[in-house]
């Protein structure tokens, strides 16, 4: 009996190395830079700097202080881990942020909260600066 399970836990033991082995494969070489071939025009940029400005009027069109601004990526939700900048307008009304963002994001998610009113829209990001303005006529 003693026999048949040192048999069994040894064919177990060769078992486990025999899938082991054929898992691993030699590590790739590194390409010699010789040999790196880019493409014309590739920009080896990960992130951009952005400008952003936004206005925040209340209902009536009034501008002041202590507007709520959040700022996320473009086609999400505005919810904790998705945001990329918060802050409040100052006393023009405005929230100026120069916000680093990943190289291929083209949009922002703009939410404002001016007393009753909140506003809620996505501005594309073409360039080194955006802005929008939150109002009554807008």
């Amino acid at each position: 009996m003693r026999q048949k399970m040192r048999t069994g836990i040894a064919v177990a033991v060769l078992a486990v190395f025999a899938l082991v082995g054929l898992g691993c494969q030699p590590p790739n070489l590194p390409i010699p830079m010789d040999q790196v071939r880019v493409p014309r025009g590739f920009d080896y940029s990960m992130t951009q700097d952005v400008k952003v400005k936004v206005t925040v009027a209340d209902a009536e069109g009034t501008v002041g202080r202590g507007d709520v601004v959040t700022l996320g990526r473009g086609g999400e939700e505005l919810v904790s881990g998705n945001i990329l900048a918060q802050g409040i307008t100052n006393v023009q009304g405005q929230f100026n942020a120069l916000v680093r963002v990943p190289a291929g994001l083209s949009a922002f998610r703009v939410q404002a909260n001016s007393g009753d009113a909140r506003y809620d829209t996505e501005i594309s990001i073409e360039g080194a600066a955006v802005g929008v303005s939150f109002g009554p006529e807008n």
